[in-house]
């Protein structure tokens, strides 16, 4: 990234002014990052590249008009973004943004199973809770 920046002569504010992904249990404790961490902060980083992109008129222009866009990447994860943040309520959205096929196809895990977003850990005790509240 340092690189980058020296190339294209982009103004920084200071040397800890960079994205820095890490993924914490809901306990607070970080936790290595596995390969799903990357990919999830890769879409957030390419569909608020792209939000910034159709956008840039009326970022620009401020008139404080709410914007609320989806963006879904080639595996199916969506990020909702939204201008501005308290506006998210104003486009009645439920909690649940994936769609029903995201998960078609494949067949259902045990709570032994290891979970499917990448942890190491058992779905049991990494997203089987959540995944309940959802239904």
């Amino acid at each position: 990234m340092l690189r980058e920046i020296v190339k294209h002569g982009w103004s920084v504010a200071d040397e800890k002014s960079y994205p820095q992904v890490e993924h914490r249990d809901r306990d607070g404790l970080p936790r290595p990052l596995v390969d799903a961490d990357i990919r999830i902060a890769s879409a957030c980083a390419t569909s608020l590249s792209a939000f910034f992109l159709r956008n840039h008129a009326a970022i620009a222009a401020g008139d404080g008009e709410p914007i609320c866009q989806s963006f879904t990447d080639d595996e199916g994860r969506i990020v909702r973004l939204t201008l501005p943040y308290e506006a998210f309520q104003l486009f009645n959205i439920g909690t649940d943004l994936r769609p029903p096929s995201v998960d078609a196809g494949r067949p259902p895990l045990g709570r032994n199973d290891p979970c499917r977003c990448g942890s190491g850990k058992k779905y049991k005790v990494c997203h089987l809770d959540e995944d309940r509240s959802l239904s």
